[in-house]
């Protein structure tokens, strides 16, 4: 299929991959082309062995508006094909071995909290504005906001922000443990990249199996998570670089 500008744009700086939501005039409202594209995308970058983080930001004036109602209104019939689509397409975001990345500002509402909300960490200016947005619609919600955010702010807190869907604050975001660090808006970019970068640099194998083993705890027993721990330890331990990296920082003591 053609497209005269396409949905999604990914670029590459040494080991950081940069994917832009790129629908600015609709706010990076999210469509079809949007899911498949930022899915295709996610699956390329994960495969890809020369990138070690994956940056996830949006064009214009908003991370990304929530779900294209447009497209809603335009066939009502298609809503659950569509919604599928982008559950698909956060089982890709969420089985991403590498860090990722989100750089938020403007709007992140409805499927695009979902988006950033799945991001391991997340970078915000001051203007962000986190909306849940389901309940003004009269549906519940999708993207795997109901299991992300009672693990990140707790039942009753999740609940409230979904059934009252007051807009949150950058300075709220960061005390409820939504992002990681706020920044200005001048500065969002550097400080991305900042963050990338020094992401960037640790080992991956290492970076995967500690993704791998906090996401799995939810699940499991504490006695099943440290065996969890020991198997991964074992596989990272088990590699020359192991010996090397404690060489070097007992020859910087």
């Amino acid at each position: 299929m053609t497209r005269n500008i396409p949905p999604v744009l990914v670029s590459h700086a040494n080991a950081v991959a940069t994917v832009v939501l790129n629908r600015p005039a609709k706010l990076n409202a999210i469509d079809d082309d949007l899911t498949l594209c930022l899915e295709e995308a996610l699956i390329s970058l994960d495969a890809d062995q020369h990138v070690r983080v994956v940056v996830i930001r949006g064009a214009g004036p908003s991370f990304a508006a929530g779900g294209d109602l447009d497209e809603f209104i335009a066939d009502p019939s298609r809503v659950p094909v569509m919604v599928e689509r982008f559950q698909n397409t956060m089982r890709a975001l969420t089985a991403m071995r590498k860090p990722v990345v989100a750089s938020l500002h403007g709007a992140v509402a409805g499927g695009g909290l979902g988006i950033a909300l799945a991001c391991d960490l997340a970078v915000a200016a001051e203007n962000t504005r986190m909306i849940f947005a389901y309940s003004k619609l009269g549906v519940s919600c999708d993207g795997g906001l109901s299991y992300r955010l009672p693990r990140l702010v707790g039942m009753r807190k999740a609940l409230e922000i979904a059934l009252v869907d007051a807009p949150i604050g950058a300075a709220e975001a960061l005390r409820l443990g939504l992002v990681n660090r706020v920044v200005s808006g001048d500065a969002l970019e550097a400080e991305t990249s900042r963050f990338a970068e020094q992401l960037a640099r640790l080992d991956p194998l290492a970076v995967g199996k500690a993704k791998t083993l906090f996401s799995g705890g939810w699940d499991r027993t504490f006695d099943q998570q440290l065996d969890a721990e020991l198997a991964a330890f074992k596989i990272c331990a088990d590699r020359p670089e192991f010996v090397d990296r404690i060489m070097a920082i007992k020859s910087r003591s």
